[in-house]
């Protein structure tokens, strides 16, 4: 029988999986992060099934794909870290960042018609604290003669990279990772590679004003646009850096319906972790004491004089289980639909009631339990 506290259980669990899967949507880390759990679930299963070297194959390439998510993939892991520290950043203010959009606009190309470069990066959901080095603090107000002062070549900031974070100038003179991609054109410079390189890293948007061709372009993860005007890098920006929020549907049919992939992929993943504690934990075996009941008494008949009030119920399974187990929980009913009048040996209960699943009786004690069936002279009453 299933107790709650198994299917509350479960459900954290499917929970956790599935806010995993999401979190991980779009990084390419996703599947050596499932491809390593499922080695090490492989060599489990191995290990039970007595079959030594491939448990020993199955746990010695789970920790080689251990190292290669440390030492291979440590761009993809910082990604993963700087997407959660982006949840608790400061609440977006829209008029803010409306004003800095337009500012970033006019400033883009009153520099690009002086031929005089430029490199801003405009922060989203994840940090470039880590990417973005050296700079200075500035904490100032978005504004188009600001910006353009900060790139004039006589300003010992103009070489680096600004830093706009919630609207407002965080640093300047910031030196970013260049990109290794070699599918670029022949005429992007350092900027344009170093924009390349922080999107790669981030979701930042990162606008770049040449000043060989005085022409203005806005890169994003593996794209880029080169908007001819003013109002169309404005509309860039504004679509497409705070794009509107998808149509809202009923709560019920998001909780139900919403991401229903990852959601049935959860499950999945869930049910194999599931059996795998089982098999892992090894097999454990409790004495338990426990109290009786007697159900199903058929009207006009009562239960007196039973030989014991509680039994020894003695249970086995995944150890986890069998050390969570509390007495107080449970108890053992035995059925009495058929009973009649008289002296009654009971032997065989109908059920333990509270057993989570998995965990079997091996043996209750006494065996035999004798109850007299007396009638209270009840059983026409309505």
């Amino acid at each position: 029988m299933l107790r709650w506290q198994t299917i509350v259980d479960f459900g954290i669990l499917a929970i956790a999986v599935y806010f995993f899967l999401k979190w991980t949507t779009g990084n390419r880390l996703r599947g050596l992060l499932l491809g390593t759990g499922g080695l090490f679930g492989s060599s489990i299963l191995a290990s039970r099934l007595e079959l030594p070297l491939a448990a020993w194959v199955f746990q010695a390439l789970g920790f080689v794909a251990v190292i290669f998510m440390v030492t291979i993939f440590h761009s993809e892991l910082r990604h993963l870290v700087m997407r959660t520290e982006g949840r608790f950043r400061r609440v977006r203010d829209p008029a803010a960042e409306s004003s800095s959009q337009q500012a970033i606009a006019r400033a883009a190309f009153t520099l690009a018609r002086g031929m005089t470069g430029a490199l801003l990066v405009i922060t989203r959901e994840h940090s470039t604290r880590e990417l973005a080095g050296g700079g200075i603090e500035m904490g100032a107000a978005t504004s188009a003669p600001l910006i353009e002062a900060l790139f004039q070549k006589d300003s010992p900031l103009h070489d680096g990279a600004v830093i706009i974070e919630l609207g407002r100038i965080a640093r300047a003179g910031v030196l970013l990772p260049l990109t290794h991609r070699e599918d670029v054109p022949a005429y992007f410079g350092t900027r344009h590679r170093a924009a390349l390189g922080i999107c790669e890293r981030c979701d930042a948007w990162v606008m770049v004003v040449s000043e060989e061709r005085g022409e203005v372009t806005l890169v994003h993860d593996r794209q880029w646009w080169q908007p001819a005007i003013e109002s169309e890098l404005l509309e860039l920006l504004t679509l497409e850096h705070c794009s509107p929020a998808p149509r809202a549907k009923p709560p019920l049919h998001g909780v139900l319906f919403g991401n229903l992939r990852q959601k049935l992929s959860a499950l999945v993943i869930t049910g194999l972790v599931w059996a795998l504690s089982l098999l892992s934990s090894g097999t454990a075996i409790r004495d338990l004491t426990v109290p009786v009941e007697f159900t199903n008494l058929p009207a006009g008949l009562d239960v007196s004089r039973p030989s014991t009030r509680q039994v020894e119920v003695r249970v086995r399974g995944p150890r986890w289980q069998i050390e969570s187990l509390r007495a107080s929980g449970l108890s053992v009913r035995f059925d009495l639909s058929n009973a009649h009048p008289g002296a009654t040996a009971l032997s065989h209960p109908s059920d333990v009631v509270s057993l989570p699943a998995g965990v079997a009786v091996e043996k209750v004690r006494p065996e035999v339990i004798t109850v007299n069936i007396i009638s209270t002279g009840n059983a026409g009453s309505p």
